[in-house]
């Protein structure tokens, strides 16, 4: 009956973990890190802790694992914790939108450094690109 199942089912299952597995290292100073990074929307922003001084302070405080692991648990707290980037997907019809501008460069033409104007255009929709002299 399992062999027929499993051939049946197409689609291979994925495994989840009914339980978090427990840190054990970590798990003692998890509140600490919370509370500093919380702490750390306050300050300004050259006086915000980075990771690695989050980790020298538990190091201080008796933390006995990894740096990476800090890291790991910092950049999962923060996608938790912090709204994400919004952005508006911009869409454009053929033909309908560009985005023009004149410019100058320095050009060796024939062996000779000269100034020369340019004129550059993209294409919104395309995303294609003119470049006039």
């Amino acid at each position: 009956m399992t062999i027929q199942k499993a051939i049946s089912d197409a689609s291979p299952r994925t495994y989840t973990m009914t339980q978090p597995r427990p840190a054990i290292v970590l798990g003692p100073y998890q509140l600490r890190v919370e509370e500093l990074l919380v702490e750390n929307e306050q300050l300004p922003r050259k006086q915000r802790y980075t990771s690695h001084k989050i980790f020298e302070l538990l190091q201080a405080e008796g933390y006995t694992g990894s740096e990476s692991r800090i890291r790991q648990y910092i950049d999962a707290w923060r996608h938790t914790h912090q709204t994400p980037k919004l952005f508006l997907p911009l869409e454009y019809e053929p033909g309908m939108d560009a985005q023009c501008d004149w410019g100058e460069a320095i050009a060796i033409i024939g062996g000779v450094r000269q100034t020369v104007q340019f004129f550059v255009m993209r294409l919104c929709y395309s995303r294609r690109t003119l470049v006039l002299s």
